[in-house]
């Protein structure tokens, strides 16, 4: 039997395999083994195989060949045993080749999706971002639109992580930033006022800022807004961070 002929045979027993359950194959051993003794030791049903057999057939198995028979039916339990054994064991390589090949398509789809949207934000420049603004309590406004550009891409339903580890800490990083986002549209404003560039400067609260337009008695309103900003700073840096070491330990880049 050729290759080709082999691997047809096992594809076919293959099939039969999937639909019968192997509980159930090992059930149908068991019995075939339990009757193939029975006969050979003289046991019980003798009677009642050979009643069953004479009414329908007009032939018996017992009797003077009850050792035959028995000796037969554990043999083609341990062919069929063997044989389902060797099915089996082909089906467990097939399972085992097509979990691989659907882990491979998985990681070569994130792969790429990280590469795609990486240069988006890279490390160092979110790194800058935070150190800048925890240190100066200011933004500039191309750093905003980056951020903003990084979120958005990652809501699209087409960039989405095949890896669960690195889904969970891709929304997780996408939720921290948009956090920033919101607070540093409510509470941070132009300035100095009146600028004209296109890459202008925003400024936490800086009507409150004694550095800036404020009065040193608005200190208890500027106060806990610093604060708040160096929290959000600080949980989008772990978070690209938790991003970062999800990816390498999935894609080992």
């Amino acid at each position: 039997m050729n290759e080709d002929k082999l691997n047809r045979f096992l594809d076919i027993g293959l099939k039969i395999y999937r639909v019968i359950k192997p509980s159930f194959h090992n059930k149908v051993t068991w019995v075939l083994i339990f009757f193939g003794i029975s006969l050979m030791s003289s046991s019980l049903l003798e009677d009642f195989v050979n009643h069953v057999l004479k009414k329908q057939f007009d032939f018996t198995v017992t009797g003077e060949k009850d050792v035959f028979w028995g000796f037969m039916l554990c043999l083609i339990a341990l062919i069929y045993n063997i044989i389902l054994n060797i099915i089996g064991a082909y089906n467990e390589k097939a399972n085992r080749q097509e979990r691989k090949e659907q882990q491979d398509l998985l990681l070569e789809h994130d792969r790429k999706l990280y590469q795609k949207l990486e240069p988006g934000l890279k490390e160092q420049y979110l790194h800058n971002i935070i150190v800048n603004t925890a240190t100066d309590h200011a933004i500039y406004w191309n750093q905003v639109t980056t951020l903003e550009a990084f979120v958005n891409a990652n809501k699209e339903a087409g960039n989405k992580f095949l890896s669960p580890e690195i889904s969970s800490a891709t929304k997780k990083l996408v939720e921290d930033i948009d956090n920033y986002l919101r607070f540093q549209n409510e509470h941070f404003d132009a300035y100095p006022y009146h600028q004209r560039e296109q890459n202008f400067r925003l400024c936490l609260a800086p009507q409150w800022n004694v550095d800036r337009a404020g009065r040193w008695e608005d200190g208890d309103k500027y106060d806990p807004l610093a604060n708040e900003m160096l929290r959000l700073l600080r949980t989008m840096g772990s978070a690209y961070a938790a991003w970062r070491a999800a990816v390498k330990r999935v894609l080992f880049i």
